[in-house]
């Protein structure tokens, strides 16, 4: 076994608190306790059988004019974001976004808006971080832009690297600034 009981229980009881904190996002609660099950779903644990598709219409000629608008209008739409434009990317005696950016080379989104947090806060050593400052240094990294920037700020916080609580004043956590400061760049494979 590669992890120790008391490994597994540590890392339990991490995703139990990050399931508390998301209350208000029951996507990611799923994602953390199909996590805390090993894999297996955890909506699939307790749903039905699905039943097979047909071609048939349903009695009544199908979904009624409010569910087709209810379902058309649903989460497929991305959120928008504007840039903070008055963002300095390099600020005098601090070291540059495009700078960091090439010194810790930040590999997947998680990653990615766990380094611009950090830059933002401890080396520009701006006050709060939120959504747009993020999404700026996005573009400015010339990084593809998330279709959804503050889902994805909240998975890293899944995670344990951020805490996305408040959108506008995003923080890093112990994990998220250990894993700028030792784990970036990620070591070259053999």
């Amino acid at each position: 076994m590669a992890e120790s009981f008391d490994e597994r229980l540590d890392q339990l009881d991490r995703a139990l608190r990050v399931v508390k904190t998301v209350e208000s996002n029951p996507e990611l609660q799923t994602r953390a306790l199909d996590w805390l099950l090993g894999g297996v779903p955890a909506a699939a644990a307790h749903a039905p059988a699905p039943h097979p598709p047909t071609n048939e219409t349903p009695a009544g000629g199908g979904l009624n004019e409010k569910s087709k608008r209810a379902r058309s209008s649903g989460s497929s739409k991305a959120t928008s974001f504007t840039q903070d434009k008055t963002l300095e990317i390099a600020p005098k005696g601090k070291t540059p976004w495009a700078d960091f950016v090439a010194a810790k080379s930040p590999q997947n989104n998680d990653e990615k808006n766990t380094a611009a947090v950090y830059w933002l806060l401890e080396e520009a050593g701006r006050a709060t971080a939120g959504i747009s400052q993020m999404v700026t240094l996005f573009i400015a990294a010339k990084w593809v832009l998330p279709r959804d920037p503050k889902n994805s700020a909240q998975t890293a916080g899944s995670h344990g690297l951020l805490d996305t609580s408040n959108a506008d004043d995003i923080k890093l956590t112990s994990q998220g600034i250990a894993l700028v400061i030792n784990g970036m760049p990620r070591p070259a494979k053999k």
